[in-house]
């Protein structure tokens, strides 16, 4: 299987292209003092950490998948939190 690393921005993000399979996103971004507070990770004040952000989109998937992915993935899929946001708005 082929695959194809593209950098998407000056630093710190990546997507990864499997042929005819899928794509990854990936995007490393630091973890701010606010972050820190906020999630209370208890990141020593000598240290640093990094969040790191994946997404995924599939090109195929069999409808054999089940769970969340296969949910998730599948054509047609009407998320629910995207509808409570939609509502949200109005």
């Amino acid at each position: 299987m082929g695959f194809q690393v593209e950098r998407v921005a000056n630093k710190n993000s990546v997507i990864v292209t499997f042929k005819h399979s899928a794509e990854i996103m990936v995007n490393v971004a630091p973890m701010t003092k606010e972050d820190d507070i906020v999630h209370n990770y208890k990141i020593p004040s000598d240290d640093c950490s990094a969040l790191l952000k994946v997404q995924f989109r599939f090109f195929t998937l069999s409808p054999k998948v089940d769970g969340v992915l296969g949910r998730t993935y599948q054509p047609g899929f009407d998320n629910p939190v995207w509808q409570c946001l939609l509502l949200d708005r109005e």
